[in-house]
């Protein structure tokens, strides 16, 4: 479709015959949101400081979470122990 043929059509009517917008223009505009949203997320990700965790809070949270695994392994064991045990015992029963 030349350009000719949009401009010579009356005023407030766009796009093809089917009622669409030509190509070149569906793509300008894509291309044009596309610039607009990375400068929006770009002026954002300036605008809010990152958020990172200080090394001293990440090793205090590592050192907590390997004391209370080291605490709570016996329990583990032995909750496992008496569990066979009692299926052990059950199955004893039932023969």
């Amino acid at each position: 479709m030349s350009r000719e043929h949009l401009l010579a059509r009356p005023a407030g009517t766009f796009g093809t015959e089917d009622g669409d917008l030509p190509a070149c223009w569906a793509d300008a505009i894509d291309d044009r949101i596309a610039e607009l949203l990375d400068t929006l997320l770009a002026e954002r990700a300036a605008a809010q400081p990152r958020r990172r965790l200080r090394p001293a809070v990440a090793l205090l949270a590592l050192a907590c979470t390997v004391t209370i695994s080291a605490l709570v392994w016996p329990i583990t064991l032995a909750t496992w122990a008496i569990a066979g045990a009692a299926a052990a015992g059950v199955a004893l029963t039932l023969t």
